[in-house]
């Protein structure tokens, strides 16, 4: 997920594997996983991203960026404002709207989600009032 949210394009099994040696060797007992385990591991982390439609392709797997409808992205809003009380576009799970700042502002302030909030903004900074 963390290829997802960076923005990657593109992510092979190969990555995975990768990274799930590194975390063995630096993580002191977070994977007791033989190899064997590690490379299946690979290749299903990748099937499981296509069937969540996070991914597309054969081997090597095209990330697929969700689009989070309207109606979808107000009960997100109001969710993540329930679950963290930050305000701001700083909330820890403003990362799951798989959407960039600039592109977030705007779906904030249209008209049709001003009955569900209020969005104050001085300068850089924005916080969501929900109504």
């Amino acid at each position: 997920m963390k290829a997802v949210y960076s923005g990657r394009i593109t992510i092979t099994a190969e990555e995975i594997t990768n990274f799930l040696r590194f975390i063995k060797e630096t993580e002191n007992g977070e994977l007791d996983w033989s190899e064997d385990t590690i490379k299946i591991s690979g290749s299903k982390y990748l099937t499981i991203m296509k069937k969540l439609g996070l991914a597309d392709g054969a081997i090597k797997k095209s990330i697929v960026h969700p689009v989070i409808t309207n109606n979808l992205f107000v009960y997100f809003i109001r969710f993540i404002q329930t679950v963290s009380n930050d305000k701001t576009l700083h909330n820890p799970y403003i990362i799951f709207s798989f959407s960039e700042e600039q592109n977030l502002i705007s779906r904030l302030k249209r008209i049709e989600n001003i009955q569900y909030w209020d969005v104050t903004q001085i300068g850089n900074e924005i916080t969501i009032d929900l109504k």
